[in-house]
């Protein structure tokens, strides 16, 4: 039995390309997220601005869709209203999305816009009646593999 396990990890430590590096992370000066709430709109605008020299990447469920809510349904974001904190719940699962929906790419200088709605939090009116609201947004990003 030693000998298998021994056998099993020398395949392990020969197999070419099987070797990964963790992604570098972004330094916060290098990457800028802004949000503005639009209580008529019953949501919250946010803006993503690259700073850095080289591409930016970050999964695409970690960016809110057309809709303002997020596809996967994890709790990427949460809203602090008077009444206490309301995490994001309601997004919409994508079955094309069952292994990684890719890798969104931000280039130097580049901005992304979206838009996370008051309903991504489950009760839009709750959020839009109080009288406090702030936005706990981060996006998981890194450099992007050069090509």
């Amino acid at each position: 039995m030693k000998w298998i396990s021994s056998l099993l990890l020398f395949a392990l430590a020969t197999l070419p390309g099987c070797v990964t590096k963790a992604p570098m992370r972004i330094p916060e000066h290098e990457l800028e997220l802004e949000w503005t709430d639009k209580p008529n709109e019953e949501r919250f605008e946010i803006v993503l601005t690259s700073h850095a020299n080289r591409d930016i990447c970050f999964p695409a469920l970690n960016w809110p869709g057309e809709s303002g809510r997020f596809t996967g349904g994890d709790n990427f974001a949460s809203v602090e209203i008077a009444e206490g904190v309301r995490p994001e719940g309601q997004g919409t699962f994508e079955p094309d999305c069952l292994r990684g929906c890719g890798e969104t790419r931000l280039k130097p200088g580049e901005v992304r816009r979206g838009r996370i709605s008051y309903a991504a939090f489950w009760d839009a009116a709750e959020i839009k009646q109080s009288a406090y609201r702030r936005l706990s947004f981060s996006v998981d990003a890194h450099y992007c593999a050069r090509r």
